[in-house]
């Protein structure tokens, strides 16, 4: 039910047209982040080809992807954030939960999890059915946060990727790849080389970590 929170209807009202200027700007740096991940996925998956984003959001990342000649689909829980990258960003996004949509088993080379398999109460089943749906030798590329990252290390609790109650799952490396081992995946590849999106967590988690200890130290009292 966290998960299913229609969070962009914060971001995103039926005016979308008005809001493209503001939201193009907010979203310029994802655009700019997500560009070296495709450089990554490059490497390893031969393409262009049909794509599945799961978790879409507005569509910036199915778009990105549409723009290097791919033939992409989306899948968003959200209706205002699907109807958004429909109309905005002409991306064939449908609202729904991935779990329950049918889809074709072997039909394509390619599904994306940005940012998304930390958010979801079943991330086994959800791995499953994207193997189910792959082709033979297709691909799986993701991006989740690294609960073993030097930023979570040092702030612990008030790291800003622990996005407590939003994040369901926090995951480490070794730990993500049994579950993909687990789940018939082989991983090829990782980067950690998020630059801007890390600065900001780092940058955030700082400010959480000062405002928890302001908090902290305005209620202590010694004890008589």
């Amino acid at each position: 039910e966290i998960y299913q929170c229609d969070w962009s209807s914060d971001v995103c009202s039926s005016d979308l047209a008005s809001q493209l200027p503001d939201i193009q700007q907010a979203f310029d740096w994802v655009f700019k982040e997500y560009k070296g991940f495709l450089e990554l996925v490059t490497c390893h998956v031969p393409g262009p080809g049909k794509l599945l984003d799961i978790g879409s959001g507005i569509g910036q990342v199915p778009a990105l992807f549409q723009q290097w000649g791919w033939e992409v689909e989306g899948i968003e829980y959200s209706q205002v954030a699907a109807q958004f990258a429909r109309e905005v960003f002409g991306v064939n996004v449908r609202h729904g939960e991935f779990l329950d949509l049918p889809l074709a088993d072997q039909h394509y080379d390619l599904v994306t999890l940005t940012g998304v398999l930390e958010h979801l109460p079943y991330p086994r089943q959800v791995l499953q059915k994207s193997w189910k749906i792959l082709k033979p030798g297709g691909h799986l590329a993701l991006i989740v946060p690294n609960y073993s990252s030097l930023g979570a290390s040092l702030f612990g609790p008030c790291w800003y990727g622990c996005d407590a109650p939003r994040h369901l799952y926090h995951f480490t490396p070794p730990q993500l790849y049994d579950l993909l081992d687990q789940c018939g995946f082989t991983v090829l590849g990782e980067t950690q080389n998020f630059l801007i999106h890390n600065a900001f967590i780092l940058k955030e988690s700082l400010f959480y970590y000062i405002r928890i200890m302001r908090s902290s130290n305005r209620y202590s009292a010694e004890r008589n």
